[in-house]
C-alpha cells in the first residue's frame, strides 16, 4: 500500500476488510432487499477504512526514476524474447477478430 502511495503521489486507504469481493456482494444484496436506499448508502453503512499511506514524496521520485530509466525500456529489449517464447511454447496463443 505504501508502494502504491508513493507511485501515485496519493493517500491510499487500506480497506477495513480483505474480503471485499464478499462486502462488495453483501452491499448489493443488502440494497436490493431494500435495507439501504441505494448504493451510497450502503456503502457508508457497511464499510470502514483502514490503515492511511501517505505520499512519501522521496521515494516516488526515486521510483519515477526507475520507471523512465528502465522499465520504459524493457519492453523493446524482451519483445524478441517474448516472441522466441511464444513460438517454443505455442503460449500465448494469438486470437484473430
Amino acid at each position: 500500500m505504501q508502494i502504491t502511495a508513493d507511485v501515485a503521489g496519493l493517500p491510499v486507504v487500506k480497506p477495513g476488510t480483505e474480503q471485499t469481493s464478499g462486502l462488495g456482494a453483501a452491499i448489493l444484496a443488502a440494497t436490493g432487499l431494500g435495507w439501504y436506499a441505494d448504493l451510497p448508502s450502503a456503502v457508508k453503512g457497511m464499510t470502514r477504512s483502514g490503515e492511511s499511506f501517505a505520499p512519501q514524496t522521496d521515494t516516488g521520485r526515486l521510483y519515477d526514476e526507475i520507471y523512465r530509466r528502465v522499465y520504459l525500456h524493457m519492453y523493446s529489449r524482451l519483445h524478441p524474447l517474448y516472441q522466441a517464447v511464444q513460438q517454443i511454447t505455442g503460449y500465448p496463443a494469438f486470437r484473430k477478430g
